[in-house]
């Protein structure tokens, strides 16, 4: 409308833009005494006409003199501008009684439109009317197509472009609708889902608020999970996807861990409107995976005998308890697949069974996901060969369990120890040089008096190195030859061995060239030095076919060098020439006793730092045995490395477009040192800077996620992450607050309800303090200017904001709000003014809030409201500015 309410007409004359004169012989201004004319008119403000000419038709129209738009509820920003223009002024509907009482300014033909002959036009409101625009006249509406749902005031405005001469000139500003209005449909909310496990599946609701009375609600999908997928039901969804619930399942990729998210919308199914609904973000953190249970089964065969028995070791890796055993599904086993003790000794069927193997599987106790299986092929070896005959051994005393009788040396001294090791009983010659560079053990007297012919004589003996010096030097055995007077015929020589520190087995033959010939056997050490010796046991000289041949026992470890509680797998690897090993026994403790096991494995976990012996005792098929020694060393076991302990810092959490920020690491490491970092300063990956600070300059509005990940000297990582709120650089004058960062005082400031401490926060936009605003009593507390900021407002715009955070756990979700309170120049109350409501959290947030004051002159001070106060509840305020536009 435009309502004219003095005693006289409003008439507009002017000039068409073609040179058609329209002079205006009136001008009428409204003033306090009602319409007065002034005649000329006031410089540069007149009611202008304008003529235009469109395919032959004559259009006049007034420019522009009112609008409509749509605000926010709190209006404090334009949302929608309106398409409204002026027309041509008529008498429309009557309002006062003061005017004429029938219209004088009716304009049947719209102004002239369509009459190319017209010269003139005079159109106008007289008093006491108003002319009123129809809704169906183009250009009255506000378009709202892509205003989101919720609430909004209606404003109009009058003069915008103050081309009207008016009593007052200072408030031509928008006018707003007495009741809100309300643009139905749903917008989407911000969903933190929390911390979701790796690898499975999740539920996550997706949420909205709703305004008025829509239709049916569906979700459509923005954007989709960095490193995930999701799914309605079985559907995957991607970018465009609609669902009508109000869940889906999010399922992380393989290994993913760490934040992600995605974006989605809230739409009114029976409105395509707004065009681009604003859409909210679902925030998430992938959680670590839990190492793996993996079982392992060592010690397992190719082939077994069936009757024998093999000692299996099943070892869980991340897992606690145990196994149970099972051969071929049976738990336990049984007779037809042959059975596994709990220790995992698994002893072969009577008889060879179906399909002639079987599946042994362990399974871990506390995670039955997790096993492993061995197959075992089960043979029937047939009937044994016939032992050969062993023959007669000539040696008298070759075991020295005794004494040393029987034996002489030549450059070498002889001598008797125990050895745990001892081939043959426990007592072994320790041969010894005397000089020279080759001695030599002799048996004395000869042997063998009178040798058969036709018979091999085969000479045996085990020998390891008795001394640092003869270690990798030689030794074979001798057999020489002699006829029945004693002149010596031949010496034959066996292969050499290198000494080491275990036992090994030496040899040599000879068949008697004549009956009644003599045969003597020597061991002789070649290459020595000072120092040389070496042990030799179980000699043997014998006639028959081979005869019995000890064991040779070694036996090998998954380490010899481990740390406490860490457990050893120790495997035999003894051998027996003529035979089998029929019987084996351990010692893993260093005790002396072989009392640890009878397996082919055997385990032990050592929980003192030390040397141990270890030895195994093997027997073969015929009683003969043999041992076998290794040193393990056990060394204390270093402290589990602690991941670091990401964090840094920042210049701002709160910067302004084309500022530079600046972030510094504060991550420690309580166990190392931190030796690589990689930050993310845009949140598209880890490629910003490798440094102990990085820097960037912002340039887009909104909120950004900064990371930086630290690596510690055992490559643990552990990622940290801050927001930054980036915001455009404040408009307006000066800042109108003398201190709004607290970094000297809180001078300025007073409170109700609450007490006043400056602190140092990490991440204050506005320097390094804040000040502390406690609750006291109360349900709402407030931070107040102290003198009155304004005491004296320009007929302008005023802004006023601050940053704010949740200084306790209890403030967190609260609400916070900045006023404006107005004032006469007197001090009056006129009125109280809140900016929309901020809820707080544990990041800085800006609250803002805009004021045009009823008039100049009068008083304005900005105070801060926190409600729905509780016990020790408290805030972070820095920042606080007010600016007039």
């Amino acid at each position: 409308y435009i309502h004219n309410i003095g005693p006289g007409p409003l008439e507009l004359r002017g000039t068409d833009r073609i040179g058609n004169e329209f002079t205006t012989t009136r001008q009428y201004v409204q003033t306090p005494a009602g319409m007065q004319a002034t005649d000329p008119p006031t410089a540069g403000k007149y009611p202008r006409i304008l003529y235009e000419t469109e395919d032959g038709h004559n259009h006049f129209h007034l420019q522009q003199i009112a609008r409509y738009s749509l605000w926010n509820q709190a209006r404090t920003a334009e949302v929608a501008p309106g398409q409204k223009a002026g027309f041509c002024l008529e008498d429309t509907q009557r309002r006062e009684t003061n005017g004429p009482s029938s219209p004088v300014y009716v304009n049947l033909n719209f102004c002239n439109q369509g009459n190319a002959n017209a010269t003139s036009l005079t159109t106008g409101i007289s008093a006491g009317w108003r002319d009123r625009y129809g809704a169906n006249l183009a250009l009255q509406w506000v378009d709202i197509s892509d205003v989101q749902p919720g609430v909004y005031r209606l404003a109009a405005e009058i003069d915008t472009g103050d081309v009207i001469v008016e009593a007052s000139e200072a408030n031509n500003t928008p006018a707003f609708a007495a009741a809100d209005s309300i643009v139905p449909g749903y917008r989407a909310l911000a969903v933190n889902a929390g911390t979701l496990p790796a690898g499975q599946a999740s539920t996550i609701t997706l949420r909205s608020q709703t305004f008025g009375a829509p239709g049916a609600r569906s979700f459509r999908v923005a954007s989709l999970p960095a490193a995930g997928v999701l799914r309605s039901g079985a559907t995957v969804l991607g970018v465009g996807s609609t669902i009508t619930g109000d869940t889906v399942t999010f399922t992380p990729n393989g290994g993913a861990s760490g934040p992600d998210g995605f974006t989605y919308v809230a739409l009114d199914s029976t409105s395509l409107f707004p065009r681009t609904p604003s859409a909210a973000a679902v925030s998430l953190t992938v959680g670590t995976a839990p190492a793996e249970t993996t079982v392992a089964i060592s010690g397992a065969p190719a082939t077994l005998n069936e009757g024998t028995s093999a000692q299996l070791t099943a070892t869980v890796t991340n897992g606690t308890g145990g196994v149970t055993w099972s051969v071929d599904g049976v738990a336990g086993g049984d007779a037809t697949v042959g059975t596994i003790s709990a220790s995992g000794l698994y002893v072969a069927p009577a008889a060879v069974p179906p399909g002639g193997s079987v599946t042994i599987r362990a399974t871990s106790t506390s995670t039955p996901t997790a096993w492993d299986e061995v197959t075992i092929g089960i043979v029937d070896p047939g009937p044994g060969d016939p032992a050969p005959d062993p023959g007669t051994n000539f040696v008298a005393n070759g075991s020295f369990e005794t004494d040393l009788s029987g034996w002489t040396t030549w450059r070498a001294s002889l001598s008797r120890v125990q050895l745990p090791d001892a081939p043959l009983g426990v007592s072994v010659a320790r041969v010894a040089l005397t000089s020279g560079t080759s001695f030599t053990i002799d048996d004395a007297p000869t042997s063998v008096a009178s040798a058969t012919a036709g018979t091999t004589y085969t000479g045996v003996a085990y020998v390891r190195s008795a001394a640092a010096a003869s270690l990798g030097r030689s030794v074979r055995v001798h057999l020489r030859e002699r006829t029945a007077s004693g002149a010596t015929v031949r010496t034959v020589s066996g292969p050499t061995v290198a000494l080491t520190d275990s036992f090994q087995r030496v040899s040599a033959e000879l068949a008697p060239q004549a009956a009644g010939n003599q045969i003597e056997i020597y061991l002789a050490h070649s290459g020595a030095v000072s120092g040389s010796a070496f042990y030799v046991d179980a000699v043997s000289l014998t006639n028959g076919q081979g005869g019995n041949q000890p064991p040779t026992a070694s036996f090998g470890a998954t380490t010899l060098n481990p740390v406490v509680g860490q457990q050893v797998t120790f495997s035999d690897n003894s051998t027996d020439e003529d035979g089998s090993i029929a019987a084996r026994a351990w010692d893993l403790d260093g005790d002396g006793a072989f009392d640890d096991g009878t397996g082919t494995t055997a385990t032990r976990t050592y929980t003192t730092a030390g040397s141990v012996t270890v030895r195994i005792r093997v027997t073969d098929d015929d009683g003969a045995s043999a041992i076998g020694t290794r040193t393990v060393t056990v060394t204390a076991a270093p402290s589990p490395n602690t991941p670091p302990s990401a964090s840094f810092d920042a210049s701002t959490l709160m910067p302004q477009t084309g500022a530079t920020v600046t972030f510094t690491d504060t991550s420690t490491d309580p166990d190392g040192t931190i030796v690589t970092r990689a930050w993310d300063l845009d949140g598209d990956g880890f490629d910003d800077g490798t440094g102990v600070t990085a820097s960037r300059v912002y340039t887009s509005v909104g909120p950004v996620e900064v990371r930086i990940r630290v690596t510690d000297d055992d490559g643990a990582e552990t990622i940290a992450s801050r927001t930054i709120s980036v915001s455009s650089p404040p408009s307006g004058g000066t800042n109108l607050v003398a201190n709004g960062s607290f970094e000297t005082s809180v001078t300025g400031w007073t409170t109700w309800q609450a007490s006043l401490l400056r602190e140092q926060v990490a991440g204050t936009p506005a320097g390094t303090w804040a000040v502390r605003v406690t609750r006291t009593a109360g349900s709402a507390f407030t931070l107040d200017d102290s003198p009155t900021t304004v005491p004296s407002a320009a007929a302008t715009t005023y802004r006023a904001r601050a940053a704010v955070r949740a200084a306790t756990d209890s403030a967190l979700g609260k609400p916070f709000e900045v006023f404006f309170r107005e004032r006469s120049p007197a001090g009056a109350v006129l009125r109280t003014f809140a900016g929309p409501t901020l809820v707080l959290s544990n990041s800085f947030q800006v609250a803002t809030a805009d004021l045009a004051p009823l008039a100049a002159g009068n008083q304005l001070e900005v105070y801060f409201s926190t409600k729905q106060a509780v016990t020790g509840m408290a805030v972070h305020i820095d920042d606080v500015q007010l600016r007039a536009d």
